[in-house]
């Protein structure tokens, strides 16, 4: 069973995502669902900025047990809240009822259009195994269903608190009435995506500002190592304030009034806490979380509602085994509530016990663990999906093919001034015509042909990438010495601002929104490519190559290949500037017999070896 969203609230949220004056209020918080100015006659019982509670006498009437909001406390329903968007920006349906595998196309196939459609995760077949149609990869079908289960048990932890209680609440709307709980909803603004979630506990942080890449590979992946350790639901926050200070503002990469993720992505989770519970929350650090999960149970504050996670991005957490069985558990669960005479049955038990392997591989690139949890949490709203979707249309030509494509994504700007080594462009093309021979193109389209056409996917931050590539391809020649012609395709939308790091990014015109379509559109381009190749030192660059490891391109076989994996040192970059660059020039020194040639020597050689 499903809300239908039409049949509820009007959600008054929903000029927070539309780009008009009506976007932006003075509210301390837009994301904020604040009682206090739903009419002048309604006082409230509040509380100041220290915290006290000013005794005001409530004039709103509480909801009677018919209303639909009945479930909910009164505590709970008369404070400011960190609300969500509304359920239609975000989703078509809410399971409430039913077997979340049941809903698999509506949660991960409709919400996750980053992904190309015919990938090996995404192509679910209607035959009654659930498998691929044509593919008896059994190995790779069971991984695939390993990564859906994994990705449903981030939405089933998330979510549960919140599904229950909306099957409560449709219970009580078909009581009470459309319009009645309509107006109810209205009064107290509770959201069509708002749920207290009574039984549920939250890990809580601020999301803070930095590039995209390391937003997922460092806070994200360790508020979810935490919260499913915990059995918390995890939030993140922004610009919520006590009315002096407390939290360091919006995110930069923001594009709505709200300040926050959920201008381009859907809720974490259907769980709100309120702004005083966040406020309110107790500080807990890295290594209380490491000892936790770990095995040492004592947690401070553990009977807290809501705890906080201070600066999450501080170091890496090891999942540890307590993390796999509870996602075996859900697994478990979400299996069970099937017939138990379906035909997918069998590989989907076989699926979910591989969960309990993962222990100790969470560190190598392909851990299914962080696959999932990065398509968890990249789901885009609807707006922002439709328009990734045409986008893409716009961007491929129509005789595009696959398997004549290289993906490459060039990283500049800071990762190479500051933090890593990088190659110059034509040192890219030279490790590109290498692949070439690598994967045997060679033999298949004729020995240094020259006039075979292959298509390279081009994305990055650096405004010249397209002068560069041009500049290659009509340098006579570096093209004699080429065994295929490139045709450069790129990203229309990307808008190339310079900089990994919003608050380092060079915008001009663009905005906040302009620069996350860039982002999302940089990955679903290159979930084209048959080969991908790229710098690893960015954090950005290991999430295309963890989505394509996990199933995401449209070529089954390219996982993605990471410049610092390959044979030779010239192409072992460096992820910081200390002793690893010294090493790699020795090396380098000894595979060009040179003992004085300079990174900028080698790449000179290599091009003209071209």
């Amino acid at each position: 069973m499903m809300i239908d969203d039409d049949s509820l609230l009007e959600e008054q949220f929903i000029d927070k995502h539309e780009d008009d004056d009506s976007a932006h209020t003075t509210d301390p918080h837009p994301a904020v669902t604040d009682t206090h100015n739903n009419s002048q006659d309604n006082t409230l019982s509040t509380q100041n900025t220290k915290g006290q509670e000013v005794d005001l006498t409530t004039k709103i009437s509480m909801p009677t047990t018919k209303s639909c909001l009945a479930a909910n406390s009164q505590e709970w329903l008369q404070s400011s809240r960190y609300g969500n968007s509304p359920l239609k920006l975000s989703q078509v349906d809410y399971p409430v009822k039913g077997p979340l595998l049941e809903n698999l196309p509506a949660l991960l196939l409709d919400a996750q259009p980053i992904c190309h459609p015919k990938s090996p995760l995404m192509s679910i077949g209607h035959d009654p195994s659930g498998t691929r149609k044509g593919d008896h990869d059994e190995a790779r079908e069971v991984r695939m269903w390993k990564l859906r289960l994994m990705y449903l048990s981030l939405y089933y932890h998330q979510h549960h608190h919140a599904m229950e209680e909306a099957t409560e609440r449709q219970k009580l709307q078909s009581v009470q009435g459309e319009q009645e709980c309509h107006s109810d909803m209205k009064k107290y603004n509770v959201s069509t995506f708002d749920f207290e979630c009574k039984n549920a506990k939250f890990l809580v942080a601020e999301m803070r500002n930095s590039g995209l890449g390391s937003l997922l590979n460092k806070d994200f992946y360790n508020m979810f190592v935490a919260a499913i350790a915990m059995n918390r639901t995890a939030i993140f926050y922004n610009d919520v304030t006590d009315g002096a200070s407390f939290s360091l503002g919006k995110w930069q990469l923001s594009s709505c009034s709200r300040n926050d993720y959920q201008c381009s992505f859907q809720p974490l989770s259907g769980c709100v806490p309120t702004i005083e519970e966040i406020i309110r929350a107790p500080d807990l650090q890295f290594e209380t979380f490491r000892n936790f999960i770990n095995g040492i149970p004592q947690l401070p504050h553990g009977d807290s509602r809501v705890i906080r996670y201070v600066n999450p991005s501080k170091q890496r957490l090891t999942p540890t085994r307590i993390v796999f069985v509870e996602l075996h558990r859900i697994a478990t669960l979400i299996i069970d509530e099937l017939d138990p005479t379906d035909a997918r049955v069998p590989i989907l038990r076989k699926a979910a016990q591989e969960l309990l392997s993962e222990t100790g591989k969470i560190h190598h690139e392909t851990s299914n663990f962080d696959i999932s949890l990065m398509l968890y949490i990249m789901r885009p709203t609807l707006a922002k999906g439709n328009q990734l979707k045409a986008f893409m249309d716009n961007d491929l030509p129509p005789d595009f093919d696959s398997a004549r494509s290289f993906g490459f994504p060039v990283r500049g700007s800071d990762k190479c001034n500051q933090e890593s080594e990088c190659l110059q462009f034509p040192t890219h093309m030279r490790l590109l015509k290498s692949q070439w021979y690598e994967e045997g193109f060679a033999g298949k389209y004729g020995h240094e042909s020259g006039n075979v056409t292959f298509d390279i996917l081009v994305t990055s931050e650096m405004k010249d990438i397209m002068d560069k590539a041009y500049a290659f391809s009509n340098n006579s020649e570096y093209m004699s010495k080429f065994p295929f012609t490139p045709r450069w395709i790129t990203n229309t939308n990307d808008i190339r601002q310079g900089n990994g790091s919003p608050k380092r990014a060079k915008l001009g015109r663009n905005t906040a929104d302009d620069v996350i379509t860039s982002m999302l559109s940089t990955f679903k381009l290159q979930m084209n490519a048959g080969s991908t190749m790229g710098n690893c030192c960015s954090n950005f660059y290991q999430v295309i190559m963890q989505l394509l490891q996990g199933g995401c391109g449209l070529d089954h076989n390219n996982k993605g290949q990471c410049l610092q994996s390959r044979n030779e040192s010239l192409y072992q970059l460096c992820c910081d500037r200390g002793p690893c660059v010294r090493k790699r020039l020795g090396r380098m020194r000894v595979e060009f017999n040179d003992m004085n040639i300079t990174q900028e020597g080698a790449e000179i050689r290599v091009w003209d070896e071209l």
